[in-house]
């Protein structure tokens, strides 16, 4: 050990001994190092190698002199600290700006391309760039963003408007096209003559124009007197309608004086010609918002009293083409009309609906009809929206003995408001009203077996479950269940029910004369119902 410092010491010795210390400068590589300089390090393969380090590591030195000068290994750059060591400023030793060519400057801290540098960057001639225009970090809307006009012009407006003008007319400012400019053109030229004098009117003087500098003008009362017309009366002036002391005058127009219509009269002439009713004789009579006809006083828009004891109707809808004779009421945008159809033979009808509609019973915006029926000579009252349904079994069914079984119809011939379930052979009323019911049952005992004494087959109908009417009980077998009475198996019934709306009307069916299941035959006339609404 003792040995290494002693080596290090002489080395560190003769490094000292030789420099060159004839100068107050210290030269590395040189023996003539610059007077200017304190340290002249010359070499044509070495550098000097500043120390380096990161970016942050250079702000951590403590106090840094000024002048100090660092390698940042962060951005690979060499940095002077410009400031002082309590207030460090470190600046690139390069301003990374060169001159490359004689339009092209650099001045404190400017740059200038093209020109002399009078702010931080300033260009002279076509700058071309790819990216985003930022100011402030905020993109830089190039181009035209939006364009206004004013009339006559207008402009679709956004970042390439269309800009237009409109011609011009009656009510629109514009450009004027070459055919209204001929117009235009050719009435000023109509405009322009050469002396007029008549006894009425003399035009004199200007150059040529009626409107124009030196022309007098002069109409001449004439014959425009109180003798020739009642209307208009000129006194006084000196011949002339518009000269010193002249009078003009117009009558107000009254029962006998023809003449200008004072404000109140047109008001008054106004409403009449606005409602479109005049009186026009005894028995027509307007009162401001009413009309009547046959009285004085109407209480409604249009009222009719008829007052002749004839028997002609009061009211005539005349249509005198092919067309419906029909009125039309209406309340809240709801519309009934009622009149007569020609597309129907003729029939008077009330429609739910703006306007006569149709022809068969199951229409649904047909609410009355009065017709005659085709090849019949009479009248005909339907009213529609009535219940009618009818039914017949399709798949034979066996009845329990002793049961009353419920007939499930299963194949519906019409049902015009789908009142009947073939499902479960339930009628469910949508009115309060009269139902006529009418069913009939017939019974197949050649497909039974196992007879019972006394044997017999029923029907009713049923009410919302309970039994309402039940028809007669046909006997099968007699008191030994050995007679078959095989054409006596067929029971019937009908009456009349008042249902209200919700209520369920069905058919059943009641046998005692098999231990066996009863089987119903099938077919639209042997086992059937039927149920209408009668009122």
């Amino acid at each position: 050990m003792k040995r290494t410092l002693l080596l290090s010491s002489c080395l560190i010795l003769a490094f000292f001994a030789s420099l060159n210390t004839s100068y107050s400068q210290v030269g590395i590589g040189t023996t003539n190092p610059e007077t200017s300089s304190m340290l002249d390090v010359t070499s044509i393969t070495k550098g000097i190698l500043f120390p380096r380090m990161t970016l942050a590591e250079r702000d951590a030195i403590p106090t840094p002199a000024t002048g100090l000068m660092v390698y940042v290994t962060t951005n690979n750059q060499v940095y002077v600290n410009k400031g002082t060591p309590a207030s460090p400023s470190w600046v690139l030793a390069s301003t990374q700006w060169l001159q490359s060519g004689a339009d092209t400057w650099y001045s404190a801290g400017k740059v200038g391309i093209g020109a002399s540098p009078v702010f931080n960057l300033d260009v002279t001639g076509d700058l071309n760039f790819t990216g985003i225009l930022r100011r402030n970090g905020i993109p830089v809307v190039t181009g035209v963003s939006a364009v206004t006009a004013t009339t006559p012009l207008s402009s679709s407006g956004g970042s390439t408007p269309n800009i237009t003008i409109t011609q011009a007319n009656s009510t629109t400012a514009g450009y004027l096209s070459p055919g209204d400019w001929t117009t235009f053109n050719n009435k000023q030229n109509a405009l322009t003559f050469g002396n007029i004098i008549s006894s009425d009117l003399s035009i004199t003087g200007g150059t040529g124009a009626v409107i124009g500098s030196g022309v007098n003008m002069t109409i001449f009362k004439g014959s425009l007197t109180e003798s020739t017309s009642s209307v208009l009366t000129i006194t006084g002036g000196t011949n002339a309608v518009l000269g010193a002391g002249t009078t003009i005058q117009v009558n107000q127009a009254g029962a006998s004086q023809s003449g200008y219509l004072s404000s109140a009269d047109w008001t008054t002439f106004n409403n009449k010609i606005s409602s479109q009713w005049l009186n026009a004789g005894p028995n027509i009579y307007y009162i401001p918002g009413n009309v009547g006809i046959g009285t004085p006083a109407p209480s409604r828009h249009l009222h009719l009293a008829d007052n002749n004891p004839s028997t002609i109707p009061t009211f005539l809808l005349d249509q005198q083409g092919i067309g419906d004779a029909a009125m039309e009421f209406r309340r809240m945008q709801t519309s009934v009309s009622a009149g007569i159809h020609t597309l129907d033979n003729n029939a008077f009808k009330i429609c739910a609906v703006s306007g006569l509609t149709g022809i068969t019973y199951n229409n649904a915006d047909l609410l009355f009809r009065i017709h005659n029926q085709t090849g019949v000579n009479k009248g005909i009252t339907d009213i529609n929206h009535q219940s009618r349904v009818r039914a017949h079994l399709i798949m034979s069914t066996g009845i329990i003995q002793g049961i009353w079984t419920i007939i499930v119809f299963q194949q519906v011939t019409f049902d015009e408001h789908v009142e009947y379930n073939p499902s479960n052979g339930q009628f469910i009323a949508r009115k309060d009203g009269y139902y006529q019911v009418n069913s009939r049952i017939e019974y197949n005992p050649w497909e039974t077996q196992m007879f019972m004494p006394n044997g017999y087959v029923s029907i009713a109908i049923y009410k919302n479950s309970s039994p309402y009417a039940e028809g007669n009980n046909l006997q099968i077998t007699d008191q030994t269940g050995t007679v078959i009475l095989h054409q006596n198996n067929a029971p019937n019934v009908s009456d009349v029910l008042w249902l209200q709306a919700g209520d369920i009307v069905d058919i059943r069916t009641f046998q005692t004369y098999t231990m066996m299941p009863a089987f119903v035959q099938v077919g639209h006339e042997k086992t059937y119902f039927s149920i209408h609404k009668i009122s």
